[in-house]
């Protein structure tokens, strides 16, 4: 994760582990579930996990719920007191209040906890993507504005799967693809705009 910023306005910019795992349970399982907004398979990709023993069904009629959840707490990084409440109310923490509501995915995680997390393992030993300079793109945009930036708050919520997704999912919340960081043109193209409505 990386975080840029000042006295009134941070940018974080990574993965959230929730929008990971949930994307690594509907690959590891090939849950016949849709994304909102579509996103395509894992990059790289998941090893296949035997569902023998789950009810897919039961975890299919529960992702809807479960996987909006997941985005709206990616979005919101900075409105726990503490980590500790954060990690709690996390949807893929065991007795987290949505899995409390998701019995049959919590199951489906415990059953591809092992190819979640050498998928993960997998990903943290490569090469974190080439970032944008946030700090220059917020001075530029104050320049143009002619004034100091107001207050915002910007997540980036990067997903590695495979081709370019940027997504923005609400004023300040946006799902971006490592394969669009990874083009710094284009990465900037879109980020640059964004930056300018938020200043």
């Amino acid at each position: 994760m990386r975080f840029a910023g000042h006295e009134s306005w941070l940018v974080s910019v990574g993965e959230d582990p929730s929008v990971d795992t949930a994307l690594c349970l509907r690959d590891a399982l090939a849950l016949p579930v849709h994304t909102e907004p579509d996103l395509p398979a894992l990059a790289p990709p998941i090893q296949p996990v035997d569902p023998a023993g789950l009810d897919l069904d039961a975890i299919v009629k529960e992702w809807p719920g479960w996987w909006s959840e997941v985005l709206r707490f990616a979005g919101r990084k900075y409105e726990f007191g503490s980590s500790r409440a954060r990690l709690e109310l996390m949807p893929i923490f065991r007795t987290s209040p949505s899995l409390t509501r998701c019995p049959n995915i919590r199951e489906a995680l415990a059953h591809a906890n092992q190819a979640i997390m050498d998928w993960q393992h997998e990903i943290a030993m490569q090469n974190d993507a080439v970032r944008a300079p946030i700090d220059r793109l917020v001075q530029q945009a104050e320049q143009r504005a002619g004034r100091s930036a107001t207050n915002f708050e910007l997540v980036l919520t990067v997903v590695r799967v495979a081709g370019p997704v940027w997504q923005r999912l609400d004023r300040q919340h946006v799902l971006v693809s490592e394969q669009l960081i990874n083009d710094r043109l284009v990465y900037q193209d879109r980020l640059a705009p964004l930056v300018d409505e938020l200043v």
